[in-house]
């Protein structure tokens, strides 16, 4: 009897405990589905912040890119607002004449051929006036506060003189290279200190006034303008010109006066004796 006991005693332990263990792993198959779905919902709010994140600091994609006689250059949107349109609205008039000081109409600003703006404090061209596209003339010089030129000038593709003098310019926007038409543009008295590629995508340019900047040298390409025929490089920081300097067969007038520490070929020297206007310093000039 004593073993009889014993035995029943042993399986019903056994069976407690098998229902002790089962009951154990429903409970633990409930909460691990739980925290199953809390954890795939936390992976997937940290995936959608980082996302965010993400989106939120990654750079604009560039532009793309065209070739202007040799030069990459950002290519232009398509504008929807401009004078060409006559799609302009009030709001741009309104930019335009508190920059200016003009108390102009749509019907002025859109027919107005030359625009010159001097003497205003402001730093930047407001992006609006690459509306104008009638423009054939643009002369911003005399704007000592003006420290850049916006993008959005390429957008003027009638302009043929460009005056930007006097103010604290120290480069060019690559869309200036769209300007196909431009013959005269004036950078004088500024601060430039690498010669503005960009005048290399302007095949028509025939006037290029650089003087009054800390320009150290000329790039190579220069003779990709070759209907050049004035030069003023005067009061920069010249050291030496590229020998393709000679092959600007048009020039009849170069300015490189006041540049001390320029050295010249006797080759480029030469050169420089046939050009019927010519400034520049004899002891330049190497044996």
């Amino acid at each position: 009897m004593r073993f009889y006991f014993l035995t029943r005693s042993k399986g019903a332990t056994q069976t407690e405990y098998g229902l002790i263990v089962g009951l154990i792993a429903v409970a633990l198959v409930a909460v691990l589905s739980v925290t199953g779905q809390n954890i795939s919902t936390l992976f997937s709010h940290t995936e959608n912040h980082l996302n965010q994140s993400n989106s939120t600091t990654r750079p604009p994609p560039a532009p793309p890119m065209v070739t202007v006689n040799g030069l990459e250059i950002p290519a232009l949107p398509d504008q929807d607002e401009n004078c060409t349109n006559g799609n302009v609205t009030q709001a741009t008039i309104d930019v335009l004449n508190s920059w200016s000081g003009y108390p102009y109409d749509l019907n002025r600003w859109c027919s107005m051929k030359e625009l010159v703006v001097s003497s205003r404090p402001f730093e930047v061209a407001p992006p609006e006036i690459g509306k104008l596209t009638q423009l054939t003339s643009l002369q911003l010089g005399g704007n000592p506060n003006m420290i850049a030129v916006p993008k959005e000038i390429g957008y003027l593709a009638n302009l043929q003189t460009l005056i930007l003098t006097n103010g604290q310019l120290t480069t060019l926007p690559l869309e200036i290279g769209h300007l196909s038409q431009l013959r005269d543009i004036r950078l004088a008295s500024n601060h430039i200190r690498s010669f503005p590629n960009v005048v290399l995508a302007l095949a028509n340019l025939s006037v290029l006034r650089l003087h009054g900047n800390e320009i150290q040298t000329l790039p190579s390409e220069i003779s990709r303008i070759p209907r050049l025929s004035e030069l003023w490089l005067s009061s920069n920081d010249l050291r030496f010109l590229p020998d393709s300097f000679t092959s600007l067969g048009s020039l009849h007038t170069v300015m490189l006066g006041d540049n001390p520490n320029l050295s010249l070929t006797a080759e480029q020297c030469d050169f420089i004796y046939t050009v019927p206007t010519r400034q520049f310093a004899s002891s330049a000039c190497q044996p």
